[in-house]
C-alpha cells in the first residue's frame, strides 16, 4: 500500500537543539517534529486513539488516485479533486509545497509529469484539490483534456515548502500572477486556520481581466479576516469595466501592472520579521509543469525581483536585501544589462568593490560603450582612493567621444575632487568643437554651468543651468543645482558660527538672500521629478528654504518637524539627516544636531551622497571646534579633504584651528589652499591669509594678498590699516 502507518502512542517528543546538525538539510529534524506534532493534534480530533495515522504521499513512489470531481473556474482553468483510493489516507503537505502529477494517454503510449501546488488543507483526508491551466498547445494540457470522472492519475511528494513557524513574521507580503496564486493560497490558508497566528498578510494578485481571477470566493472569505489585505491588478482591463469585477468591502483594485510605486504603498515598511514571497519561487516548478510558458514566467519573476531590489535599495536603503533580489533577478535573466548595473550599484553602495567591478566588467563585455558601467568603475576607483586612475579612465572615454556629457560632467567633478578643476577647460573646449551647435545642447550647457559653479562664478552658472532646466534628461539635476546656488551662493556653513556669524547679516546681504530664496521657491514649484530620489531631494530643498529664510514665524521648527518625519521614512538618508541637523543648529539645539551628524559621519561614503556627507562632516567639525575638541574636528576635516581636495571650507576650518593654536605657518598654508580652491574670490579668506602671512613674517606675501583683496573689494574693512600698512612697515625695517 502506498500510505505509511504511524501508531499514536503519545505526544511526539520535542528534539533538543543539539539534535539539529546545523547543516541546513531539508527536512530538518525540527521540521519533522513540527509535522508529527501537527498530525498528532489532528488525530485527537478526527481519529480514535487506537487508530493509526496513515499518510498518503511519499517522495519515493507514486500513489494511484482517481479524478473524482471537475469544476471550470475560468475558460482555461479547471479545479480538479483527486481522491485517494483509500479514503482514510491523509495528505501530508507542507505550506507552499507541491506534488508531482503523472498522467498517461488513453492508449498508454506515453506519460507526462508536471508539478502543481494543491490548494486543499495540508492535512486533508481522502483527497486533495488542484487548479490546472489548460494551454492550447501544451503537451500536458492535451492529456488533461481527456480526463473524465474516474480517470486514473498518479502523484508523489510533497516537495519544497516555505519555512514558516507560528508568528515568526510580523508581515507577510505575497506577489502572484495567474495560477501562481496556488502556493500563496496554500500558505494563507495554513496561517488563517491557526487561531494563534497574528501574521498580517498582504496579497498582490495580478491577472489579465476580472474573469481570470482564480478562487475569488475563497479569497473573499480570507479578506474577512482582520489580518488580510488583498490587492488585485487587472492588467488588460480598463477602469470603464469596473462593474465586471465584484468588489468586496476590503478589496483594492488597480488597472495596471504591479510596479514599485504601488508595492511601496501596499507593502509595510521593512522589519526583521518581514518576508516577501514572489513568483520566482514557482519558476522551478514551471520547468516541468508548463514548459511552454517558462520564458514568460521567468521574465515576470525577474521583473518582480528587480522591482523589489529597487524598493529595498533606493526606498529603504537596505543594500543587503536589494543585492539579494538583484542576484535572483539576474539568475532568472542573466543577459539583462539593466539588472546587472543595478546589482553593481547596490554592491558598490554596500562596499563590495570587487563584486561591483566584476558586474561592470561583465556589462562592458556585452556593451563596450556602456557609459553607466564606465562611470561606476570610475566611482569605484574613487572609493579606492585611486582618483588619478579614475580621471585617466574617464579621459580615455572622452577621447573617443568628447561630447559624452554624462561622462564629461563626472570628469569635471573628479577633477574638482583632485584639486585640478582648471584642467577641465581643455575637455570642455573639445566637447564644444564636436559640433557648431554644441553650445545650444542642454548637456553642454549643464556641464558649463557645473564648471562655473565649481570655479565660484554663481551668476554665470545660473545663466547656463537655466538653459538646461527644461530638458527631460538634464532638467531635474539643473534645477536642483540652481536651487542650491540660489539659497546659498557663497557656500556659507548655515547653522555653524565658527567661521561666520549668520545671525548678523547686513541689510544688503539679507535682501540678496531673500531674492535668491524667492527664485528657489519658484524653481521648485516648476519641478516635476520622476524618480524617488529626486522627489526626496526636492523635499529636502523645500525644507532648507524654510531654514535659510527664517522670515516666517516657526518656519525653521516646521522644517525640522518635516525632516524628522522623513528620517523615519528614509532610513539613513545622508541628505535628510544633514538638512535636519542644519535646522536644529539654527534653533541652537546642538545636542540633537550632533546626534544626527554623528550618524552621518559613521555611514559609508558614497558618490551619490558625497555633497551631503561633506556638508554633514563640516557641520560636526564646527560643533567640535566650538567645544574646543580640535582633534575630533581635525579628523573629520581631513576625511572631507580626502574625497575633495578642493573643499575650500574644510581648508578654512583647518586654518582656523591652527590659528587658534598660534601655529601661524600651518594656518597660512591651510588658508592659502582655501584661498586658491575658492578661486581667490572670498575676501574673508583673503583677510585671514594675509593676517597669518603677517604673523608668520611673510610680509611680501601679505602685501600681495592685501592688494588682491582690495582690487576686488576696495572698501573691505580693516585690511589696509591692520595688515597692509603693518606689512609695509616691517618690510622697510
Amino acid at each position: 500500500m502506498a500510505g505509511r502507518d504511524c501508531e499514536i502512542q503519545g505526544r511526539p517528543q520535542s528534539p533538543s537543539p543539539e539534535d539539529c546538525c546545523g547543516s541546513g538539510c531539508n527536512p530538518c529534524v525540527l521540521d519533522i517534529y513540527e509535522q508529527e506534532l501537527r498530525f498528532w493534534k489532528l488525530s485527537l480530533n478526527q481519529i480514535k486513539p487506537s487508530a493509526p495515522i496513515r499518510f498518503a504521499l511519499s517522495t519515493d513512489s507514486y500513489l494511484n488516485c482517481i479524478i473524482s470531481a471537475m469544476e471550470s473556474i475560468t475558460h482555461d482553468v479547471i479545479l480538479y479533486t483527486i481522491s485517494f483510493i483509500d479514503k482514510d489516507l491523509i495528505s501530508n503537505l507542507f505550506p507552499g509545497s507541491h506534488i508531482i502529477l503523472q498522467a498517461s494517454s488513453k492508449d498508454n503510449t506515453h506519460t507526462i509529469t508536471r508539478q502543481y501546488s494543491p490548494i486543499s488543507s495540508l492535512s486533508s483526508i481522502g483527497s486533495l484539490d488542484l487548479i490546472i491551466k489548460i494551454y492550447c498547445d501544451g503537451r500536458m494540457s492535451a492529456l488533461v483534456r481527456e480526463w473524465t470522472i474516474g480517470s486514473i492519475v498518479r502523484i508523489r511528494g510533497p516537495f519544497g515548502s516555505f519555512d514558516i513557524k507560528q508568528n515568526q513574521y510580523k508581515y507577510m507580503s505575497m506577489l502572484a500572477c495567474g495560477t501562481g496564486i496556488a502556493p500563496m493560497y496554500q500558505v494563507m490558508r495554513y496561517i488563517l486556520e491557526n487561531e494563534s497566528e497574528e501574521t498580517r498578510i498582504n496579497l498582490l494578485y495580478s491577472v489579465n481581466t476580472a474573469k481570470d481571477v482564480l478562487l475569488k470566493q475563497q479569497l473573499d472569505d480570507f479578506s474577512e479576516y482582520w489580518n488580510v489585505k488583498i490587492v488585485y491588478f487587472l492588467t488588460k482591463e480598463g477602469e470603464s469595466n469596473e462593474k465586471t469585477f465584484p468588489l468586496k468591502y476590503k478589496d483594492v483594485i488597480f488597472y495596471k501592472r504591479i510596479n514599485k510605486e504601488i508595492i511601496e504603498k501596499v507593502i509595510p515598511p521593512t522589519s526583521p520579521y518581514h518576508i516577501v514571497f514572489h513568483q520566482q519561487q514557482l519558476v522551478e516548478r514551471v520547468k516541468i509543469d508548463q514548459p511552454e510558458s517558462l520564458p514568460r514566467q521567468k521574465q515576470i519573476a525577474a521583473s518582480i525581483c528587480y522591482e523589489l531590489g529597487q524598493i529595498y535599495s533606493h526606498y529603504m536603503l537596505d543594500w543587503d536585501s536589494g543585492t539579494r533580489y538583484y542576484k535572483e533577478s539576474l539568475y532568472l535573466d542573466e543577459n539583462s544589462i539593466k539588472v546587472r548595473l543595478a546589482l553593481a550599484r547596490s554592491l558598490l553602495s554596500n562596499g563590495d568593490l570587487e563584486g561591483c567591478q566584476q558586474q561592470c566588467t561583465a556589462v562592458l563585455r556585452q556593451e563596450e560603450d556602456n557609459e553607466h558601467a564606465t562611470l561606476m568603475l570610475a566611482q569605484l576607483m574613487l572609493k579606492k582612493n585611486e582618483l588619478h586612475t579614475a580621471i585617466a579612465h574617464l579621459g580615455e572615454v572622452l577621447q573617443r567621444k568628447p561630447n559624452n556629457y554624462l561622462v564629461l560632467v563626472t570628469l569635471l567633478d573628479f577633477l574638482r575632487r583632485a584639486g585640478k578643476i582648471k584642467d577641465a577647460t581643455e575637455w570642455l573646449e573639445r566637447a564644444e568643437k564636436t559640433s557648431s551647435r554644441a553650445v545650444y545642447d542642454p548637456g553642454m550647457s549643464y556641464c558649463m554651468g557645473v564648471f562655473k559653479w565649481h570655479t565660484h562664478c554663481p551668476n554665470d552658472a545660473l545663466e547656463l543651468l537655466n538653459k538646461a532646466r527644461r530638458d527631460p534628461v538634464w532638467g531635474d539635476n539643473a534645477t536642483v543645482l540652481m536651487v542650491s546656488i540660489c539659497i546659498n551662493p557663497d557656500g556659507r556653513t548655515i547653522g555653524g558660527n565658527t567661521l561666520e556669524d549668520n545671525s548678523t547679516l547686513t541689510d544688503k546681504q539679507h535682501e540678496t538672500d531673500m531674492k535668491g530664496i524667492a527664485t528657489a521657491e519658484k524653481l521648485l514649484t516648476e519641478m516635476n521629478p520622476k524618480s524617488h530620489e529626486m522627489r526626496v531631494r526636492r523635499d529636502i530643498l523645500n525644507n532648507l528654504i524654510l531654514i535659510y529664510s527664517r522670515t516666517l514665524r516657526g518656519s525653521v521648527e516646521k522644517a525640522v518637524t518635516c525632516l524628522s518625519e522623513m528620517i523615519g521614512q528614509e532610513k539613513d538618508h545622508v541628505g535628510v539627516l544633514t538638512a535636519c541637523a542644519t535646522g536644529l543648529m539654527v534653533l541652537k539645539q546642538i545636542p540633537r544636531a550632533r546626534n544626527h551628524l554623528k550618524r552621518v559621519s559613521k555611514l559609508p561614503w558614497n558618490y551619490e551622497t558625497a555633497e551631503d556627507h561633506e556638508q554633514g562632516m563640516l557641520l560636526l567639525a564646527d560643533i567640535y571646534i566650538q567645544n574646543g575638541k580640535f582633534d575630533y574636528s581635525n579628523e573629520l576635516l581631513k576625511r572631507a579633504i580626502q574625497y575633495n581636495k578642493s573643499c575650500s571650507k574644510a581648508w578654512e576650518y583647518l586654518g582656523y584651528i591652527s590659528e587658534k593654536e598660534q601655529a601661524y605657518k600651518d594656518a597660512s598654508e591651510s588658508y592659502e589652499k582655501a584661498w586658491t580652491h575658492g578661486s581667490q574670490t572670498n575676501p574673508n579668506i583673503g583677510y585671514k591669509l594675509a593676517f597669518n602671512y603677517l604673523k608668520a613674517k611673510r610680509y611680501v606675501d601679505a602685501v600681495d594678498i592685501c592688494h588682491k583683496v582690495l582690487t576686488l573689494y576696495p572698501n573691505y574693512p580693516k585690511i589696509r590699516k591692520e595688515i597692509l600698512d603693518k606689512a609695509r612697515s616691517s618690510l622697510r625695517i
